[in-house]
């Protein structure tokens, strides 16, 4: 169903008076006295005591992330159960508010999501509707805790629906059913069905619906042609109205939704027209309050504040004026976005994405249509950076009582894109709600403002301290004093403000008639004096006596009137207070009685959610438990004797009952189990042995060989000197005379025994004790060989070993995966490791077991992870989740420590040299380029510093 909004028929209130200064009581708080009022709370400076005003909890940490998009999009969602915040590549992720645990969920477009929808509470498995736009115009619909028990994204459902076929939608709102949401476009509305959507789009996956799907699943309507885009759209805290606005128009639709059926319905019930004092317009739409409802609206900056009554049930929900709050001067640079406290709807918070600070403006105590001043104060908080993203809400504490929780994207780096999610929680007497100040001149003003001329204060024209003392005679000088048939209890359910207009109408009343009573008078004395001289010809003295006696006798008249007056009102009031007493207390009994069960529920599920409170308990039972334990040994104690007697017995019994079954069950451990592993062990330390001796018998038998080549090398020069020696003897005794044949024959013998025997023996000893340790060595080999089966069973034992090590100590693991890795022959210890860690940047940066790896094992990882990338043997996954490892583990270091950065350069250049020899692939290439693009960076941006 299409509808087309017709002419605008009235004009949105723009006029109040001129502002007033809001009175500075330090400390970040500005008292509002005036309905329309301004302060410095955007520009001021903010102080050391603001920044103590709430305690911040770190709930993230991101990098590279644009935490961007458009004024009144959100990126950041709370609710009771989960904290949700979009990153980067169309991902989300779900922090469980109760379990501390988390997972990741994504979109299958894997587009930059702009828009989040949650709703405030769930009250059963599967209400927790996730709304999410992406900046292609698909939305993505999850459901969560669809699957009790499941852990991870295993516990939701998704449906996906392509919109931007039909008109390109820039916000999603989701109703307070959470089976009803809109999508805002940029000239239409549409009121969606999830039931609808189900039956229609059974299947997963990216669907496309059709013209006949549309006009099934929602209900659609259209501005008129020529409007301006629509700038913000927003659902009234009671979910019955939808009020969207434009930079010339305000419209609001009623909102009809049948849950039994999921039929949907807007129909427009009021069309405002923008003043001509907007000159820039309004762009953010904001509600607060429950039981009475307003609508406030704010400029582009966020800083200018218009209050403005809002009843749905009326045929025209958007009345007047109320109130007007200018944050920041004229011609501030601040800019703000606006949220509403989402469970209670009672506080406005101000978070600003230039300024260090945030503001909470809660609700006035006992606030209704009729009170001029809506947020009775601003109250400023310090931050440690700006924050442009944030949502609060009312939820129970640690300490079992209601406390405000506001959730902040703040930007620790824009230019690095760091952002840090935090919750701070603001101090109770800090944020307490308190009445408006009356101000009976701003409402007058107000008033006059829109064209009308109202007194709002309780005045009294002519003789006023008459009038104020006979309205003190009537309530008294103070309402708690106040006193009812001679009853002395305080009446403090009694609305006594209303109790004074009563009394003020009345004296009003008598005002206006004095100067009738005193004109008669006057004309009855007259015409008595004219009659009575004409007749009696008294004297003057005598008309004056009479005249008197008239006055004195009006005079009592008047008093004895006032007096019953005085009597009536003070009956009226008494028999109203009780009345109202005894129907307020009836039906608040009624009430109570009504949610008694579901209060008993909350505060034994916040009972069981206490800390304090099971541990108290646990104390208790535990006591009373040993004394109660104590107490009955005690008194089934038996004499001495007897508990002699039935010991010795007992033992015997034992004895022989359990020897032979301790027997058994140690042979079948140890048969089973002790055995096995014994085996295992002594296997690995004879593997490891012979692994070791054969590389000792090696070196052993190199070092002989290497021994014998030296003895050579050093032997050869002296037994060439030698030879020369008897080669000049003999040239020198040939020459005296000749030589005969025997000395030839001797001396050729001589140097054969002396020199050449024992060194060819030599020679020959080593031969031997070489090939001797070859061959030991080549046994060695051959039995390793044999055993290499039991050395693979081994490492895969270990490896397995290491795997249930890392759930319970994930450093520990680490550790001991560097230093087997060095050895290991058929096991890849870290991949087994890695392997485990399918999100290696969520588990470094946020997960609680990922942080407690130290700089140095990182560093380790770093580095062996590196050398594996040379071996051409690796498969291609198993190659880039190391190169993925080896890049996060680079951005999980803190470069900003002083003793990291020293290290964290020698290992950057290390990891670059050590890239240069890594194999190369077609998979591997960017890979490889990527990650030594961001070394290279680094060592750049270091050596800088």
């Amino acid at each position: 169903m299409v509808l087309v909004v017709g002419a605008a028929n009235g004009v949105l209130a723009s006029g109040l008076p001129s502002r007033a200064a809001a009175d500075d009581q330090g400390c970040g708080r500005w008292r509002i006295t005036s309905a329309s009022s301004f302060c410095d709370a955007a520009d001021g400076e903010v102080t050391a005591e603001e920044l103590r005003l709430s305690q911040v909890t770190d709930i993230s940490k991101l990098k590279g992330q644009v935490f961007q998009t458009l004024l009144n999009a959100k990126l950041l969602a709370v609710n009771t159960s989960y904290v949700i915040y979009a990153f980067k590549e169309g991902s989300l992720r779900v922090i469980n508010q109760s379990a501390r645990d988390h997972f990741r969920l994504t979109n299958s477009t894997k587009a930059r999501i702009m828009d989040l929808a949650l709703p405030p509470s769930a009250e059963a498995k599967g209400d927790n509707i996730l709304l999410c736009l992406d900046e292609e115009g698909n939305l993505s619909i999850f459901q969560l805790d669809v699957q009790p028990g499941a852990t991870g994204a295993e516990r939701t459902r998704m449906f996906e629906m392509a919109l931007r076929d039909m008109d390109m939608p820039q916000r999603v709102l989701l109703h307070k059913d959470p089976r009803f949401f809109v999508t805002a476009h940029a000239a239409n509305m549409r009121l969606w069905s999830l039931p609808r959507i189900l039956q229609e789009m059974p299947n997963r996956g990216l669907l496309h619906p059709s013209p006949a799907q549309l006009q099934h699943c929602c209900s659609n309507v259209l501005l008129p042609k020529g409007s301006s885009q629509i700038r913000d759209v927003a659902i009234s805290a009671d979910g019955s109205c939808l009020v969207a606005i434009t930079a010339d128009s305000l419209f609001v639709w009623r909102i009809s939704a049948d849950a039994s059926t999921g039929a949907t319905g807007l129909q427009l019930i009021q069309h405002l027209a923008m003043a001509e004092d907007f000159t820039e317009g309004l762009h953010m739409l904001r509600f607060v309050g429950t039981q009475f409802q307003a609508m406030v609206a704010a400029s582009a900056s966020g800083c200018d504040l218009l209050v403005y009554s809002f009843d749905p049930a009326s045929p025209a929900p958007v009345g007047q004026l109320l109130q007007s709050v200018q944050l920041a001067p004229p011609g501030s640079t601040a800019t703000a976005c606006l949220e509403v406290d989402r469970t209670e709807s009672k506080t406005l918070a101000v978070s600003f994405a230039n300024r260090r600070c945030f503001l909470l403006l809660p609700l006035a105590m006992g606030w209704s249509t009729s009170s001029r001043i809506a947020f009775p104060y601003v109250q400023r908080f310090g931050a440690e950076a700006p924050g442009s993203k944030h949502t609060l809400m009312t939820a129970m504490s640690r300490q079992n009582k209601k406390t405000l929780f506001l959730y902040r994207a703040m930007s620790t780096s824009g230019e690095d894109g760091k952002w840090d999610i935090v919750v701070h929680q603001p101090s109770e007497e800090s944020i307490r709600p308190e009445e408006p100040v009356p101000s009976g001149s701003s409402s007058s003003e107000a008033k006059a403002g829109e064209g009308e001329t109202v007194d709002t204060s309780p005045q009294v024209h002519g003789h006023g301290v008459e009038a104020e003392e006979a309205m003190g005679d009537v309530l008294g000088d103070e309402p708690d004093n106040f006193e009812a048939s001679g009853s002395t209890r305080r009446h403090e359910d009694v609305d006594w403000r209303f109790v004074k207009q009563i009394a003020a109408s009345f004296v009003r009343g008598l005002e206006k008639r004095r100067g009738e009573l005193a004109e008669k008078i006057i004309a009855e004395v007259v015409t008595v004096t004219k009659s009575r001289g004409k007749k009696n010809g008294a004297g003057e003295s005598e008309v004056l006596d009479q005249v008197l006696a008239k006055v004195r006798e009006a005079r009592e008249a008047q008093a004895a009137s006032q007096n019953n007056l005085h009597t009536a009102a003070r009956q009226a009031a008494d028999a109203w207070t009780e009345t109202s007493a005894a129907s307020m207390s009836s039906l608040m009994s009624k009430e109570f009685g009504k949610i008694s069960d579901g209060v008993a529920v909350n505060l034994a599920q916040q009972l069981s959610q206490s800390r304090k409170f099971c541990e108290a308990l646990a104390r208790g039972v535990q006591k009373s438990g040993a004394a109660a334990t104590k107490q009955a040994l005690e008194a089934l104690r038996p004499p001495k004797q007897i508990q002699e007697t039935v010991g010795s017995a007992l033992g015997e019994a034992l004895q022989e009952a359990l020897t032979p079954v301790f027997k058994s069950e140690l042979r079948s451990h140890f048969e089973q189990e002790l055995g096995p592993l014994i085996g295992q062990r002594v296997s690995e330390m004879l593997s490891v042995f012979r692994e070791r001796m054969t590389e000792c018998l090696e070196d052993i038998a190199t070092e002989h060989e290497q021994a014998a080549q030296r003895l050579g090398r050093d032997l050869a020069p002296l037994v060439a000197e030698e030879l020369q020696q008897v080669k000049h003897l003999m040239q020198s005794s040939g020459s005296s005379a000749s030589i005969s044949e025997a000395q030839l024959d001797e001396l050729t013998r001589a140097v054969e025994v002396e020199v050449i025997h024992p060194l060819h023996a030599r020679v020959k000893q080593l031969t031997v004790q070489v090939q001797a340790l070859r061959a030991e060595a080549e046994e060695l080999q051959s039995r390793a060989g044999e055993g290499s089966a039991d050395s693979s069973e081994a490492e895969a034992a270990q490896a397995r070993e290491l795997q249930r090590l890392f759930h319970d100590r994930a450093e520990d693991a680490f550790v001991r995966a560097l230093q087997k890795q060095k050895q290991a022959r058929h096991q890849d210890f870290l991949e087994q490791l890695c392997s485990l860690v399918p999100q290696p940047d969520a588990w470094l940066t946020e997960d609680p077991s990922g942080s407690t790896l130290s700089t140095e094992v990182k560093m380790n990882l770093m580095h062996a992870l590196t050398h594996q990338l040379s071996s051409k043997s690796l498969d291609e996954s198993v190659f880039q989740r190391k190169v993925e490892w080896i890049e996060e583990l680079w951005l999980a270091l803190d470069l900003g420590d002083k003793a990291v950065d020293k290290l964290a350069r020698g290992l950057c250049a290390q990891l670059i040299e050590a890239l240069e020899h890594a194999a190369e692939g077609p998979g591997r290439e960017q890979a490889l380029r990527k990650l030594k693009r961001t070394l290279q960076h680094a060592s750049k941006m270091m050596s800088r510093e």
